[in-house]
């Protein structure tokens, strides 16, 4: 069984997933916890480090790459797993993410 939890950040995506993966197993079921995150705090830390500010377009294109990027190795361990995947977020998160930023669905408009 694959769940996968979506939503905006802090809503306790990672909360709720963890407690689903920890509950199935005291229960003695097979249970995994995906997480499909986009690199956005290393983005910022980086960022802070160096001292610049990431291009909105950049920024973007490198959150939505591995984004997918996470989902597609999440999706190929899950197909392996015989009892319950929980994903801690998915592409939808992105496509939120992207509207909050006014992105977009297609691409970051400048600035």
């Amino acid at each position: 069984m694959l769940i996968v939890l979506t939503g905006i950040d802090g809503s306790g995506k990672s909360t709720a997933a963890r407690a689903l993966v920890d509950a199935a197993q005291a229960d003695g079921e097979n249970a995994l916890l995906l997480s499909n995150h986009a690199g956005r705090r290393s983005m910022s830390v980086l960022a802070e480090r160096l001292g610049i500010r990431w291009p909105r377009r950049l920024a973007d294109a490198v959150e939505t790459t591995l984004r997918v990027a996470n989902v597609l190795v999440s999706h190929a361990r899950a197909s392996r797993v015989d009892g319950l995947v929980v994903m801690d977020r998915h592409l939808h998160c992105q496509l939120a993410l992207r509207a909050a930023k006014d992105c977009g669905v297609a691409a970051c408009s400048p600035g």
